[in-house]
């Protein structure tokens, strides 16, 4: 079974995260799917944004938006050749108007959302992982996902791009 539509999206994006790009500290990541944007947003701190597939890459008022931040944009390809083309076009359109861009690919796979599937700590690490993120919860008085998260990068995940 494959990725679910969302319906007629063009021209849109979901933000996932604090949308005032002035105020960044961390690097806004960019992807095509709201699948990827989701596994971004559970592995790195900082906005995600999802542009509705690779055509939403194309829109010159994202390209001007993005260019305004201070921080670095990290653009994350869908690892095949119309996901690849769009990550340059935008990386490059940031770049003209001034802002820092750079384009990676996935891992493995095709996207953001099929390398966090294939890097889910629940695989290899049955009985520490829940452990250790229910102790950081239970320190921290975080809610579970987030002491998930938190347990992902302590546990020194890669960042697979």
């Amino acid at each position: 079974m494959g990725k679910r539509t969302l319906g007629e999206k063009a021209g849109s994006v979901l933000i996932i995260g604090n949308p005032k790009l002035l105020e960044s500290e961390q690097p806004v990541r960019v992807c095509e799917g709201v699948a990827d944007a989701l596994a971004l947003a559970s592995r790195f701190s900082g906005t995600v944004i999802a542009t509705m597939g690779d055509a939403g890459m194309k829109s010159q008022g994202l390209a001007t938006w993005l260019s305004q931040a201070e921080v670095e944009i990290v653009i994350h390809a869908d690892n095949d050749q119309p996901g690849q083309d769009a990550a340059n076009r935008l990386r490059l359109a940031v770049m003209a108007l001034g802002g820092r861009a750079r384009a990676v690919l996935p891992a493995r796979d095709k996207d953001a959302a099929d390398t966090a599937a294939a890097l889910c700590p629940f695989q290899n690490t049955k009985e520490v992982w829940p452990w250790f993120a229910e102790s950081l919860q239970a320190r921290h008085s975080w809610p579970y996902w987030e002491a998930q998260r938190q347990a992902a990068i302590l546990m020194d995940e890669t960042e697979g791009v």
